[in-house]
């Protein structure tokens, strides 16, 4: 149930992006930056690279914009409220950990706002590698479970989300500051 619910996330992300990009953006629409995004893959998985630039890297830059969340029993359903088209991208850091691999890019991109939140609170959440793999048969990307990790803890049943920072601490850390309105 969770993997279907997550695919069809990643599904409407990409029709989110070929939407608003389709159009063009205005000046008081961009937002020009750098993000280090963080996508971690099974050492076996043949298909990381095929999917690393139409699925991974939207979903990892839609979590730097709000998003709408509900969270139904376990479940957690999240609406983008934004997007991102990608200037650059650019490979910086790579590491092995355990049966996986690691990899870390410096991405450009225009951001696009479609509404501002006042964020009510930020919350820190840090967590392993091991924290994010194989559930249900596949493994959560370090920016989406930051994000639920956020969700989870606030202990709101509904909101807006964003990831402020992620950084790699080492050893298989990451932490991160996401704020929730």
């Amino acid at each position: 149930m969770k993997l279907r619910h997550f695919l069809t996330i990643l599904l409407m992300h990409s029709l989110i992006l070929s939407c608003i990009f389709s159009r063009g953006l205005s000046e008081e629409e961009k937002r020009k930056g750098e993000i280090r995004i963080y996508l971690l893959f099974a050492r076996n998985d043949n298909t990381a690279n095929a999917f690393m630039e139409r699925y991974h890297l939207p979903s990892a830059l839609y979590s730097f914009t709000w998003s709408e969340f509900s969270v139904e029993g376990e479940e957690v359903n999240l609406d983008s409220r934004g997007g991102y088209r990608i200037v650059s991208k650019k490979l910086v850091y790579t590491e092995s950990i355990g049966s996986y691999m690691l990899y870390g890019y410096d991405v450009g991109a225009s951001c696009h706002v479609l509404k501002e939140i006042s964020p009510l609170k930020t919350y820190t959440v840090t967590f392993n590698y091991i924290d994010m793999t194989e559930k249900e048969g596949f493994t959560y990307q370090p920016a989406d479970w930051a994000r639920l990790k956020a969700i989870w803890k606030s202990k709101k049943v509904s909101g807006s989300v964003r990831i402020v920072e992620l950084i790699y601490i080492g050893a298989g850390e990451f932490k991160a500051r996401v704020e929730i309105g």
